[in-house]
Protein backbone atom coordinates (compact mmCIF):
# COMPACT_ATOMS: atom_id res chain seq x y z
CA UNK A 1 0.00 0.00 0.00
CA UNK A 2 0.63 3.71 -0.58
CA UNK A 3 2.34 5.85 2.48
CA UNK A 4 1.38 8.90 3.09
CA UNK A 5 2.89 11.00 0.02
CA UNK A 6 3.97 14.53 0.82
CA UNK A 7 4.12 17.21 -2.15
CA UNK A 8 7.87 17.43 -1.67
CA UNK A 9 8.40 13.45 -2.20
CA UNK A 10 6.23 13.21 -5.10
CA UNK A 11 7.69 16.16 -6.93
CA UNK A 12 10.89 13.94 -6.49
CA UNK A 13 9.24 11.07 -8.50
CA UNK A 14 8.29 12.96 -10.92
CA UNK A 15 10.33 16.52 -11.42
CA UNK A 16 12.38 14.77 -14.41
CA UNK A 17 9.15 14.35 -16.68
CA UNK A 18 7.25 17.50 -15.05
CA UNK A 19 10.43 19.61 -16.17
CA UNK A 20 10.50 18.64 -19.69
CA UNK A 21 6.53 19.51 -19.71
CA UNK A 22 6.26 22.89 -17.49
CA UNK A 23 8.29 25.69 -18.80
CA UNK A 24 5.48 28.55 -17.89
CA UNK A 25 7.68 30.35 -15.21
CA UNK A 26 11.15 31.16 -13.87
CA UNK A 27 9.92 30.13 -10.28
CA UNK A 28 8.96 26.87 -10.92
CA UNK A 29 11.92 26.07 -13.12
CA UNK A 30 13.95 26.89 -10.28
CA UNK A 31 12.10 24.82 -7.44
CA UNK A 32 12.52 21.78 -10.03
CA UNK A 33 16.42 22.08 -10.30
CA UNK A 34 16.14 22.12 -6.88
CA UNK A 35 14.29 18.67 -6.45
CA UNK A 36 16.51 17.19 -8.83
CA UNK A 37 19.53 17.76 -6.77
CA UNK A 38 18.18 15.21 -4.06
CA UNK A 39 19.81 12.54 -4.99
CA UNK A 40 18.40 10.37 -2.23
CA UNK A 41 15.25 10.01 -4.41
CA UNK A 42 16.25 8.23 -6.98
CA UNK A 43 14.19 4.92 -6.64
CA UNK A 44 10.44 4.03 -5.48
CA UNK A 45 11.89 3.97 -1.92
CA UNK A 46 10.94 7.66 -1.97
CA UNK A 47 7.22 6.37 -0.89
CA UNK A 48 8.67 4.87 2.41
CA UNK A 49 8.34 6.57 5.76
CA UNK A 50 12.32 6.25 5.92
CA UNK A 51 12.43 8.50 3.08
CA UNK A 52 9.48 10.83 3.75
CA UNK A 53 11.61 11.14 6.91
CA UNK A 54 14.83 12.48 5.39
CA UNK A 55 12.41 15.13 2.89
CA UNK A 56 11.04 16.39 6.17
CA UNK A 57 13.88 16.70 7.58
CA UNK A 58 15.44 18.62 5.20
CA UNK A 59 13.10 21.65 4.93
CA UNK A 60 14.57 22.22 1.52
CA UNK A 61 11.62 24.69 0.04
CA UNK A 62 10.46 27.46 0.56
CA UNK A 63 6.65 28.12 0.78
CA UNK A 64 6.56 29.93 -2.43
CA UNK A 65 8.23 26.17 -4.01
CA UNK A 66 6.38 24.55 -2.82
CA UNK A 67 2.90 26.08 -4.09
CA UNK A 68 4.88 25.86 -7.10
CA UNK A 69 6.04 22.29 -7.06
CA UNK A 70 1.94 21.35 -5.62
CA UNK A 71 0.77 22.68 -8.93
CA UNK A 72 3.53 21.09 -11.49
CA UNK A 73 2.92 17.56 -9.56
CA UNK A 74 -0.96 17.56 -9.69
CA UNK A 75 -1.13 18.64 -13.11
CA UNK A 76 1.09 15.80 -13.94
CA UNK A 77 -0.83 13.31 -11.87
CA UNK A 78 -3.74 14.27 -13.52
CA UNK A 79 -2.44 14.04 -16.49
CA UNK A 80 -0.35 10.81 -16.17
CA UNK A 81 -2.13 8.66 -13.78
CA UNK A 82 -0.63 5.37 -14.62
CA UNK A 83 2.82 6.92 -13.39
CA UNK A 84 1.65 6.23 -9.91
CA UNK A 85 0.52 2.55 -10.91
CA UNK A 86 3.90 1.90 -12.60
CA UNK A 87 5.70 3.17 -9.27
CA UNK A 88 3.92 1.23 -7.34
CA UNK A 89 4.41 -2.09 -9.00
CA UNK A 90 7.74 -1.35 -8.95
CA UNK A 91 7.77 -0.95 -5.19
CA UNK A 92 5.66 -4.61 -5.00
CA UNK A 93 8.29 -5.90 -7.05
CA UNK A 94 11.22 -4.54 -5.07
CA UNK A 95 9.30 -6.26 -1.43
CA UNK A 96 8.52 -8.89 -3.37
CA UNK A 97 12.38 -10.09 -3.89
CA UNK A 98 13.52 -8.40 -0.49
CA UNK A 99 11.17 -10.96 1.16
CA UNK A 100 12.36 -14.40 -1.42
CA UNK A 101 15.98 -12.71 -0.04
CA UNK A 102 14.78 -12.90 3.22
CA UNK A 103 13.33 -16.29 3.06
CA UNK A 104 16.16 -18.05 1.79
CA UNK A 105 17.99 -16.67 4.92
CA UNK A 106 15.56 -18.25 6.95
CA UNK A 107 15.80 -21.52 5.21
CA UNK A 108 19.70 -21.58 5.80
CA UNK A 109 18.89 -20.56 9.70
CA UNK A 110 16.60 -23.54 10.24
CA UNK A 111 18.97 -26.27 8.18
CA UNK A 112 21.94 -25.67 10.41
CA UNK A 113 19.78 -25.56 13.78
CA UNK A 114 20.63 -28.20 15.89
CA UNK A 115 17.32 -27.80 18.01
CA UNK A 116 14.97 -28.30 15.01
CA UNK A 117 14.33 -31.70 14.50
CA UNK A 118 15.87 -33.27 11.08
CA UNK A 119 15.44 -36.63 8.94
CA UNK A 120 16.92 -37.17 5.73
CA UNK A 121 20.46 -36.08 3.81
CA UNK A 122 21.55 -32.78 4.58
CA UNK A 123 22.37 -32.02 0.79
CA UNK A 124 19.26 -33.64 -0.75
CA UNK A 125 17.77 -31.55 -3.20
CA UNK A 126 14.16 -31.73 -2.14
CA UNK A 127 13.22 -30.73 1.56
CA UNK A 128 10.08 -30.03 3.59
CA UNK A 129 9.88 -27.61 6.51
CA UNK A 130 7.20 -28.37 8.98
CA UNK A 131 5.63 -25.45 11.13
CA UNK A 132 3.03 -27.74 13.18
CA UNK A 133 1.21 -27.95 16.65
CA UNK A 134 0.56 -31.81 17.74
CA UNK A 135 -3.28 -30.06 17.86
CA UNK A 136 -3.71 -29.09 14.21
CA UNK A 137 -6.36 -31.10 12.77
CA UNK A 138 -5.22 -29.79 9.47
CA UNK A 139 -1.67 -30.81 10.50
CA UNK A 140 -2.50 -34.49 10.59
CA UNK A 141 -4.69 -34.03 7.48
CA UNK A 142 -1.41 -33.52 5.69
CA UNK A 143 0.80 -35.58 7.34
CA UNK A 144 0.38 -38.66 5.16
CA UNK A 145 0.93 -36.54 1.62
CA UNK A 146 4.24 -34.83 3.46
CA UNK A 147 5.55 -38.41 4.59
CA UNK A 148 4.63 -39.74 0.85
CA UNK A 149 6.65 -36.56 -0.43
CA UNK A 150 9.55 -37.49 1.45
CA UNK A 151 9.44 -41.05 0.80
CA UNK A 152 8.81 -40.26 -3.49
CA UNK A 153 12.10 -37.93 -3.50
CA UNK A 154 14.24 -38.81 -0.75
CA UNK A 155 13.15 -35.63 0.89
CA UNK A 156 14.75 -33.87 3.78
CA UNK A 157 12.58 -33.09 6.41
CA UNK A 158 12.83 -30.65 9.14
CA UNK A 159 10.25 -30.79 11.99
CA UNK A 160 9.82 -26.54 13.83
CA UNK A 161 8.10 -27.27 16.45
CA UNK A 162 4.96 -24.32 16.58
CA UNK A 163 2.97 -25.44 19.70
CA UNK A 164 0.38 -22.45 19.91
CA UNK A 165 -3.26 -23.72 20.02
CA UNK A 166 -3.02 -24.95 23.92
CA UNK A 167 -0.76 -24.92 26.82
CA UNK A 168 -0.82 -28.71 26.12
CA UNK A 169 0.49 -28.15 23.08
CA UNK A 170 3.29 -26.66 24.41
CA UNK A 171 4.21 -29.47 26.89
CA UNK A 172 4.10 -31.73 23.93
CA UNK A 173 6.20 -29.99 21.88
CA UNK A 174 8.46 -29.93 25.21
CA UNK A 175 8.92 -33.62 24.89
CA UNK A 176 9.50 -33.78 21.63
CA UNK A 177 12.42 -31.67 21.20
CA UNK A 178 13.53 -33.63 24.70
CA UNK A 179 13.18 -36.79 22.96
CA UNK A 180 15.09 -35.46 19.77
CA UNK A 181 18.03 -34.38 21.64
CA UNK A 182 18.05 -38.02 23.78
CA UNK A 183 17.15 -40.36 20.95
CA UNK A 184 16.42 -38.91 17.13
CA UNK A 185 14.45 -42.20 16.25
CA UNK A 186 12.34 -41.95 18.84
CA UNK A 187 11.57 -38.20 18.60
CA UNK A 188 10.40 -39.40 14.65
CA UNK A 189 8.06 -42.23 16.86
CA UNK A 190 6.44 -39.93 18.99
CA UNK A 191 6.04 -37.48 16.47
CA UNK A 192 4.21 -40.05 14.41
CA UNK A 193 2.22 -41.46 17.09
CA UNK A 194 0.77 -38.07 17.78
CA UNK A 195 0.08 -36.74 14.70
CA UNK A 196 -1.78 -40.29 13.90
CA UNK A 197 -4.19 -39.95 16.51
CA UNK A 198 -7.48 -38.04 15.95
CA UNK A 199 -8.44 -36.43 19.04
CA UNK A 200 -6.36 -33.66 20.85
CA UNK A 201 -3.83 -33.96 23.96
CA UNK A 202 -5.70 -32.09 26.37
CA UNK A 203 -4.20 -33.73 29.51
CA UNK A 204 -0.83 -35.34 30.82
CA UNK A 205 -1.90 -38.61 30.84
CA UNK A 206 -1.93 -38.23 26.91
CA UNK A 207 1.50 -37.27 26.49
CA UNK A 208 2.39 -40.00 29.24
CA UNK A 209 0.37 -42.86 27.08
CA UNK A 210 2.94 -41.75 23.88
CA UNK A 211 5.77 -41.47 25.84
CA UNK A 212 5.00 -44.65 27.27
CA UNK A 213 4.05 -46.09 23.62
CA UNK A 214 7.39 -45.29 22.64
CA UNK A 215 9.33 -47.28 24.97
CA UNK A 216 10.89 -43.71 26.50
CA UNK A 217 11.21 -42.91 30.19
CA UNK A 218 8.17 -39.78 31.09
CA UNK A 219 9.80 -38.90 34.46
CA UNK A 220 13.79 -38.19 32.33
CA UNK A 221 12.29 -36.50 29.78
CA UNK A 222 10.54 -34.32 32.14
CA UNK A 223 13.85 -33.67 33.58
CA UNK A 224 15.55 -32.52 30.61
CA UNK A 225 12.89 -30.30 29.83
CA UNK A 226 13.71 -28.24 32.64
CA UNK A 227 18.04 -28.55 32.49
CA UNK A 228 18.62 -28.11 28.69
CA UNK A 229 15.59 -25.32 29.02
CA UNK A 230 14.34 -26.81 26.17
CA UNK A 231 11.21 -24.06 26.64
CA UNK A 232 13.29 -21.26 25.54
CA UNK A 233 14.02 -22.66 22.19
CA UNK A 234 10.27 -22.84 21.95
CA UNK A 235 9.82 -19.34 22.19
CA UNK A 236 12.41 -18.92 19.73
CA UNK A 237 10.82 -20.78 17.66
CA UNK A 238 7.34 -18.55 17.88
CA UNK A 239 9.67 -15.48 17.79
CA UNK A 240 10.32 -16.96 13.99
CA UNK A 241 7.19 -17.69 13.04
CA UNK A 242 6.08 -14.44 13.76
CA UNK A 243 9.06 -12.79 11.82
CA UNK A 244 7.98 -14.83 9.05
CA UNK A 245 4.08 -13.43 9.17
CA UNK A 246 2.85 -17.07 10.01
CA UNK A 247 -0.47 -16.92 10.93
CA UNK A 248 -1.18 -20.38 11.74
CA UNK A 249 -0.11 -24.34 10.99
CA UNK A 250 0.51 -26.29 9.49
CA UNK A 251 3.17 -24.43 7.52
CA UNK A 252 5.54 -25.26 5.33
CA UNK A 253 8.80 -24.25 3.12
CA UNK A 254 8.73 -27.01 0.22
CA UNK A 255 12.09 -26.67 -2.32
CA UNK A 256 11.83 -23.02 -0.90
CA UNK A 257 7.89 -22.76 -1.93
CA UNK A 258 5.73 -21.57 1.17
CA UNK A 259 2.83 -23.30 1.25
CA UNK A 260 0.04 -22.64 3.66
CA UNK A 261 -3.06 -24.61 5.48
CA UNK A 262 -4.94 -27.91 4.70
CA UNK A 263 -3.51 -29.97 1.72
CA UNK A 264 -5.99 -32.60 0.67
CA UNK A 265 -4.22 -34.70 -1.59
CA UNK A 266 -0.66 -35.83 -2.80
CA UNK A 267 -1.81 -34.07 -6.29
CA UNK A 268 -2.80 -30.99 -4.60
CA UNK A 269 0.98 -31.09 -2.74
CA UNK A 270 2.89 -31.10 -5.54
CA UNK A 271 0.85 -28.96 -7.52
CA UNK A 272 1.32 -26.02 -5.09
CA UNK A 273 5.24 -26.74 -5.07
CA UNK A 274 5.12 -27.23 -8.97
CA UNK A 275 5.74 -30.82 -9.35
CA UNK A 276 3.77 -32.65 -12.24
Amino acid sequence: MLKKITIATLAVLLAQSAIAQDTTSEERKAAIEKITTLKVFETPEILTQKHLAKVDEQKVFSKDEQKAIESIVHNYIINTPELLVEAQKRLNQKVEAEMAENLLKIIDFIKTNDNIPTFGDKDAENYVIEFSDYNCGYCKLAKPYIDQFVKEYNARIMYVELPILSPMSVKASAFGIALYRTDKNAYKKYNDYLMSQKGKITKDEDIKNAIAHIGQDYDKLDKKITEDKILDILVENIKLSHSMGIRGTPYYIINGKEVQGAIRSFDELKKAVGLK
